[in-house]
């Protein structure tokens, strides 16, 4: 992913949001990599007080890293404005989800986590169901499934429904899932999400054709979005490998 960093596309992106690029030698700093990403390889976006705000797990491609870096940018204002809510004197349940929820859209888990568990014992319901997003990212099944069982069914709750399925490789009912939730036209920013999912879901059904075309779809949407960086990821994988239209 190193190489990545003189791509084009990254430049543009790290130029145009202020960034300053840093490599962090995974060998020497596993923990600090694994601290901040997760993971040995990854990638963290720090603010400008050294506080991690986002973070992608492993190797991305130039595309992705372009996304995500522009991904950051966009959540910079929300993110302070969040924060300042979440540590205002009127800061309650509704305050640490708002700001849980950003940071777990981020990739964040470490600050997400705290706020979106203090906001379900508080009360806020819609809180469950990104904890068990959370753990699914963490690939802890059986946490997910726990917060699930306690989450409203609304339709985004339906699309992390699907995620866990789909990790679970119970992927006939992932699809099922996904298409009810994506049918229900009530989806906002886990839309695109749900679609990446479906079309990745039905890649491992065999339904090759169709999981091609879902990801085209989603790919020609253009917002320059993680997921349509993801989507084209996946179609250029499975062409690389010979095994898809």
């Amino acid at each position: 992913m190193r190489q990545g960093l003189a791509d084009g596309r990254v430049l543009a992106a790290l130029r145009d949001g202020g960034f300053a690029a840093l490599v962090c030698d995974a060998e020497a700093r596993e923990r600090l990599c694994r601290q901040w990403t997760g993971d040995r390889e990854g990638v963290a976006v720090l603010d400008a007080d050294g506080a991690v705000y986002a973070a992608r797990r492993g190797a991305l491609t130039p595309a992705g890293l372009a996304a995500f870096l522009r991904a950051c940018v966009r959540a910079r204002e929300p993110l302070a404005a969040a924060r300042a809510a979440a540590a205002g004197p009127a800061a309650g349940p509704d305050e640490r989800l708002a700001l849980g929820a950003i940071y777990l859209e981020l990739g964040c888990r470490a600050a997400a986590e705290p706020l979106l568990l203090d906001a379900a014992m508080a009360g806020a319901a819609g809180a469950r169901h990104l904890l068990a997003r959370l753990f699914v990212a963490a690939a802890d099944v059986q946490a997910a499934r726990r917060w699930l069982q306690h989450a409203p069914r609304t339709p985004d709750a339906l699309v992390t429904e699907g995620l866990v399925l789909r990790q679970e490789r119970r992927f006939e009912a992932a699809a099922a899932v996904l298409e009810r939730a994506l049918a229900t036209d009530q989806l906002g920013r886990d839309r695109q999400l749900a679609l990446l999912c479906l079309g990745l879901v039905q890649r491992e059904l065999g339904q090759h054709e169709r999981a091609a075309v879902l990801l085209a779809a989603l790919v020609r949407e253009g917002t320059g979005s993680t997921f349509e960086a993801e989507a084209q990821q996946a179609l250029e994988r499975w062409r690389g490998a010979g095994r898809g239209p």
